[in-house]
């Protein structure tokens, strides 16, 4: 039980931070070039992570699999994106964790404006 405890708070700690991370970059992106910039900056940045989650998860690499064998990662990558059909699995997974993590943010941005807007409430009364 304390494992699976531990387990769980880091991963949301972790999901907690990754979402006011986003969060926060796609104020600055929304600051600098608007909002359809700032809105394609999260797909993106969803997809990337779901493709992150996939590499991590099911080819078994690791984030210093960049600086030791970037060769192979953009090898894989190319043929991913070359030929999607035969890598259906690989765009499931990919389309998969992006949805759950886009699911995942906005809920996040649904409860920041709720709180938003319950304090305001409280401060004009």
């Amino acid at each position: 039980m304390y494992d699976m405890v531990t387990i769980f708070a880091f991963a949301w700690t972790g999901l907690l931070l990754g979402l006011t991370s986003l969060h926060l970059l796609q104020k600055e992106v929304r600051g600098a070039w608007g909002r359809l910039a700032a809105g394609t900056f999260v797909l993106g940045a969803t997809l990337m992570t779901g493709m992150g989650i996939y590499l991590g998860r099911f080819l078994r690499w690791n984030s210093w699999d960049i600086l030791r064998r970037p060769g192979r990662i953009w090898t894989t990558l190319s043929d991913v994106l070359q030929n999607p059909m035969g890598h259906r699995f690989a765009w499931a997974h990919t389309l998969l964790f992006t949805a759950v993590v886009l699911m995942c943010y906005l809920t996040f941005l649904a409860f920041r404006d709720s709180v938003r807007s319950e304090s305001g409430a409280a401060l004009r009364s």
